[in-house]
């Protein structure tokens, strides 16, 4: 259960509850291991939602209205394992980087961001993937065939430009006018064989470090503000503007270099650098458009040239993250330093961030963890505690409480402050 710490309206009776997809979950999974190195695994998680907030009274007769249920997929795929091969189809998660929370290099499947909390979590998405390893070498590559986008999560979140970004009044001498609705207008590529994903990974493990290469070619999960903002409502109210924003996925790629090593004794090394060639997106303003607000005097004049918004430049790019930990008894600590947060897509927009965690377990029934990230304006912060109760069900209370004012990369994640309670059973 989690209840806001924002949009209470100064009564805390109001504070409204939120859903990151986990209200109530049950996850059955089974998985078989017939012999000869076959192996196959099945894994699924059905939720529980709350019911939507404006139902029509016919619909609160129907049980899929009051109790919403939804299926997400966590595996579903088959493979053989051998003393050299390694192949693998189906649903399957491929993890890549070696960074703890955040990663530069994990870039073949598409992000789970319904809990937007959570920047290391992936979708396993369907596809093809085969290993060839011997000694310390080892080399992976995957095809998926099938474009899945990023799970975004609903509503606490802007991930995309605003309006006010992308339709600039003193450019088309509108200054004075009202931007109301936004309707975000996403255009899905098409599931053909031009727009499957590519990757491949070489990796070395001797005994004192952990090195990988890995390469991906195909769409950004990510979505991005792309092609001919749309303009309506104008016709009833010259004085207010809505706004339709397309939304693409484009393609990029991707070439990352990671490594993790101990060299003195408990500290831990790792580190991440990724190189992205992305496309070039822009968001133009319809002529067609301007001209019937021309028409009606919203503005004065269809400006010349059509005012363009470059969302993503199209040149190359860096971001990296490096990190250490320290194990102290039974107190973790780890730092990490960021450069260029996953919804940054572009140099001019990368920005440096501090994170931190503490991982504290008094007793082996008690765990304590708080992690922190700052870009040096705004905060994240997110503390929890849990408790054993009879070995195998954790009972946990926690938090996430942000600080994001103008001019910090964090402002559009203030809406996800929340206090929560969980409890969780694995048999």
């Amino acid at each position: 259960m989690r209840v806001s710490l924002v949009g209470c309206d100064g009564d805390p009776l109001a504070c409204p509850f939120r859903d990151f997809g986990d209200a109530v979950v049950f996850g059955p999974w089974v998985e078989a291991r017939p012999g000869h190195g076959l192996v196959a695994r099945g894994a699924v998680d059905l939720r529980l939602h709350p019911t939507p907030s404006s139902p029509t009274l016919d619909e609160l007769g129907q049980a899929a209205i009051v109790q919403p249920v939804s299926l997400k997929l966590r595996d579903a795929w088959v493979g053989t394992q051998g003393e050299v091969l390694d192949v693998f189809m189906g649903a399957r998660r491929i993890t890549w980087g070696t960074a703890l929370g955040f990663s530069v290099a994990d870039e073949l499947q598409p992000y789970d961001l319904e809990d937007p909390t959570h920047f290391d979590r992936r979708l396993p998405s369907p596809g093809l993937s085969a290993t060839l390893h011997r000694g310390p070498w080892s080399l992976e590559g995957a095809v998926l065939p099938i474009f899945t986008p990023a799970l975004l999560p609903t509503g606490l979140v802007d991930l995309t430009a605003g309006a006010d970004e992308l339709f600039d009044g003193e450019a088309t001498g509108a200054g004075d006018v009202t931007l109301n609705e936004v309707e975000l207008r996403p255009t899905l590529p098409p599931n053909s064989l031009g727009e499957v994903t590519l990757g491949g990974r070489l990796r070395w493990t001797p005994e004192l470090a952990d090195v990988a290469v890995s390469w991906v070619h195909g769409r950004d999960s990510l979505p991005q503000v792309d092609g001919e903002v749309v303009l309506t409502g104008f016709q009833t109210d010259t004085d207010r503007v809505d706004v339709g924003v397309p939304v693409s996925y484009p393609h990029r790629y991707v070439g990352a270099l990671e490594f993790r090593a101990t060299p003195w004794g408990e500290v831990g090394l790792w580190g991440e650098l990724a190189v992205v060639l992305p496309d070039r997106t822009t968001a133009t303003t319809s002529e067609r458009q301007l001209e019937a607000l021309a028409q009606l005097g919203t503005i004065e004049e269809v400006p010349d040239p059509l005012p363009v918004t470059i969302t993503q430049d199209g040149a190359p790019y860096a971001r990296w993250i490096l990190g250490t930990d320290r194990a102290l008894g039974p107190v973790h600590l780890v730092a990490q330093w960021l450069h260029g947060f996953p919804t940054e897509r572009q140099a001019s927009d990368l920005s440096d961030y501090g994170i931190v965690g503490l991982r504290w377990s008094p007793s082996p029934a008690i765990r304590t963890g708080l992690t922190g990230l700052s870009d040096g304006a705004g905060l994240l912060v997110d503390a929890e505690v849990g408790t054993l109760v009879r070995d195998n069900l954790e009972l946990a209370l926690g938090g996430t409480y942000v600080v994001g004012p103008e001019g910090s990369a964090l402002r559009d994640f203030r809406g996800l402050g929340h206090a929560r309670l969980s409890g969780e059973l694995h048999f």
